[in-house]
């Protein structure tokens, strides 16, 4: 059999946008081992008019695991930590709240893998930036504000085009 025939193809869902990390948390479960997780409050619409998109990740993405890791206590201080990021695998997950307010309500969230970490902020400072999905080395110290990221950002792109430096853009 040749090589190319034995190897399967697949077709990727991928997601790049820009948002809020929270609930950074280490997941522990019945069966199987434990594993990193966080959410992300990621940014749509325009610029000036701001609303949200939210997405529970199970993080898998190598660099992505230790930056998540180093900067778990910024997160769960629920300090500024702003991300560009890729997810992957989407998928929907029915549930009931629990608690709070909308205790006993139906929803829907969205789930998937966070792969990719291409920018981090903490407070508006850059604390990584890499320049390809191989996890190039980080720039550390550059200021940066969250309009600026997002403005650089793909996820403010058009649904047709490509958003900065060639990454495709995302509309939900």
């Amino acid at each position: 059999m040749n090589d190319s025939s034995s190897h399967k193809k697949f077709h990727n869902l991928d997601i790049y946008c820009t948002g809020y990390l929270k609930r950074a948390r280490v997941v522990t479960l019945k069966k199987g081992p434990p594993f990193l997780a966080c959410a992300i409050k990621a940014l749509t619409g325009p610029t000036d008019n701001v609303d949200y998109c939210y997405f529970d990740c199970k993080v898998v993405g190598f660099k992505a695991k230790e930056l998540i890791e180093q900067y778990m206590p910024s997160i769960q201080q629920d300090r500024e930590v702003l991300a560009e990021v890729k997810l992957g695998d989407l998928w929907t997950d029915y549930f009931v709240h629990e608690v709070g307010p909308k205790e006993g309500q139906e929803a829907l969230g969205l789930k998937t893998r966070l792969l990719w970490i291409k920018r981090l902020t903490v407070d508006g400072t850059v604390v990584y930036s890499s320049r390809s999905e191989s996890d190039g080395p980080p720039t550390i110290g550059e200021e940066a504000t969250p309009d600026s990221a997002v403005a650089d950002s793909s996820v403010m792109a058009s649904a047709t085009g490509t958003g900065g430096e060639g990454i495709p853009s995302t509309t939900h």
